[in-house]
């Protein structure tokens, strides 16, 4: 884990501190960390998916090269190649190519969409941060210039 600068620190128990004192803060504080969870939780369960369907793919490409291992062998050993029988074990061959391909393709999409998905939620993520971050700096910024007026009113 990454060690934190001891005055960063400070800074964060400063502001969690002010926000505490602020009702409505305090309730834009949960929403986001409530957000923050369901945005992460979203993009553990696509990078978890995403696993899965290449796991799929790669089984996939395994059991249509024994497949085809076990067609050629079988060919080899029982039927002259030349002769009419073999077209049926070679059609079985294309079919099995073509519906491999196919799948394929419907998973490597699927593959794509999920990875898509898991990059917007994560800057979805950074924009929500960068939003809130900016929101504090215009914050501190008001604040600072309240306190300079109440003390040159004084």
């Amino acid at each position: 884990m990454a060690e934190t600068h001891p005055n960063v620190d400070e800074h964060v128990a400063e502001n969690l501190v002010q926000i505490d004192k602020i009702e409505n803060l305090k309730f834009i504080l949960q929403e986001w960390e409530r957000n923050f969870a369901v945005a992460r939780s979203r993009t553990e369960t696509k990078k978890t998916r995403s696993h899965n369907v290449k796991q799929e793919l790669y089984q996939l490409i395994g059991f249509y090269g024994v497949f085809q291992g076990v067609i050629v062998s079988a060919v080899a050993q029982a039927i002259n190649p030349a002769s009419p029988a073999s077209w049926g074990p070679a059609s079985l061959s294309v079919l099995a190519s073509i519906a491999t391909l196919l799948i394929v393709h419907i998973k490597l999409n699927d593959y794509k969409m999920l990875s898509m998905d898991a990059e917007k939620e994560l800057a979805d993520a950074k924009v929500r941060l960068q939003y809130i971050h900016h929101t504090n700096v215009k914050k501190r910024h008001i604040t600072s210039y309240m306190l300079e007026m109440m003390s040159s009113a004084l």
